[in-house]
């Protein structure tokens, strides 16, 4: 038996359709479920890109190649009469006879379906590839090409009058207004000083889930007692915390080498690309000697033994309110061994100038030795972040990564 070509082209097209079908991944749950939750109903995976492709390409191939004719004018013409539904020429004789009329009304329903195949097969690639966009959000946001940093001494996340308990109740005020700032800006990177957190309260408390938290909560070890100024010695506050989101594509890690008796965190962090870059955050208080550089500067001597100094950022409260930037000139011999270690031996550029304080003093600083990666560096207004003396910073490390492609969701039937 001979079939037609239009038999052909419906085979072909349902021959599509069975295969798709056979791509459309349906899992009924592996292993036993939580006894506190009910049966998972499914979890579907739409089909990956490539896989759709494929299967549209093969039947636009098979669709256009049904018939004769594989010269370049013809392939181009089958090529618009079939995705089009219509014949290249259509003869219409000014008479009919009425076998010509049946035959006229059999291509024009054959001519109809083509329409309606066509019409088909764009309502599938367009309804899968919507499905596929809002299944892979990367498709659409892949990456940000820079990293959006915000800095703050916040000044305290709990009341002062709250500072001495063990387990003191968060500023919840202060608290909805820093997550409101970072709703709004989505920050790739959280730099907080003075936090004033004890370990009672957890990270989760105090930024979104989505962020993984780095914390140096003020002890003995971070800010031991200076004898020779006993009343000036602050046992509570302090404390500084940095924080990244989770979904981007990046490994992050403290470094644990040394624990300089200082409140000085660094994080090493690594992109996909196989970059690394460190990240530190410090607050000095302003009360501290030559005791408090000397463990400043050993810290970051193993910084540099450990070969992680390369890529590096530093950002904190440094409460030099006696030093003229941006030449970093000042008639203070314990600030000028910072600044000198910093910019001299390390190689360092302080890129802050105007007023980080309400007093009119730059106390709020950032250092690095790769100012041509970091750019828009910005002293927002007082309290745009959250009720502080402080202003907070902003800046971007024009460093690619991507974002890591979000689990997928379990549906519970209650």
């Amino acid at each position: 038996a001979v079939v037609s070509t239009q038999s052909r082209s419906r085979y072909f097209f349902l021959f599509y359709i069975l295969t798709y079908l056979m791509f459309m991944i349906v899992d009924s749950g592996e292993g036993p479920e939580p006894s506190n939750h009910p049966k998972t109903l499914y979890t579907f995976e739409p089909p990956t890109i490539s896989s759709a492709m494929h299967l549209y390409v093969i039947y636009i191939f098979m669709f256009i190649f049904s018939e004769d004719g594989w010269g370049i004018k013809g392939l181009t013409g089958k090529l618009y009469s079939r995705i089009s539904g219509c014949p290249t020429e259509i003869k219409i004789p000014l008479t009919l006879a009425p076998e010509q009329i049946l035959s006229l009304i059999c291509m024009v329903s054959n001519m109809f379906w083509k329409i309606l195949e066509s019409g088909i097969l764009f309502s599938l690639f367009a309804i899968n590839l919507i499905l596929i966009i809002i299944s892979n959000c990367s498709i659409l946001n892949p990456g940000p090409n820079s990293l959006s940093v915000v800095y703050n001494n916040i000044h305290g996340l709990i009341n002062t009058r709250d500072l001495a308990s063990v387990t003191p109740p968060l500023n919840m005020t202060k608290v909805h207004e820093i997550h409101g700032y970072i709703f709004a800006n989505r920050p790739d990177i959280v730099i907080l000083n003075e936090t004033w957190l004890k370990k009672s309260i957890l990270s989760s408390e105090v930024l979104p889930d989505n962020y993984k938290v780095f914390r140096l909560d003020r002890s003995l070890k971070s800010h031991p007692f200076d004898p020779s100024q006993p009343k000036k010695f602050r046992k509570n506050g302090g404390g500084v915390l940095i924080a990244h989101r989770c979904d981007l594509d990046i490994s992050s890690v403290e470094f644990t080498k040394i624990r300089a008796q200082a409140e000085l965190l660094s994080i090493i962090l690594k992109t996909q690309s196989g970059k690394s870059f460190c990240i530190s955050t410090f607050y000095r208080v302003g009360t501290l000697g030559l005791d408090n550089f000397e463990q400043f500067k050993k810290h970051f001597i193993a910084l540099v033994s450990s070969k992680k100094l390369q890529h590096h950022i530093l950002v904190g409260d440094f409460n030099m309110p006696n030093v003229s930037w941006p030449d970093g000139t000042t008639s203070s011999d314990l600030l000028s061994k910072f600044i000198g270690f910093l910019t001299g031996d390390l190689g360092h550029t302080q890129l802050v100038s105007s007023p980080t304080h309400k007093s009119g003093n730059v106390l709020d600083l950032v250092f690095t030795n790769i100012p041509n990666l970091v750019k828009n560096t910005k002293v927002l207004e007082q309290n745009e972040m959250c009720l502080s003396d402080h202003f907070a910073i902003t800046f971007d490390i024009d460093i690619k990564t991507k974002y890591v492609k979000q689990p997928k969701r379990k549906m519970y039937n209650y």
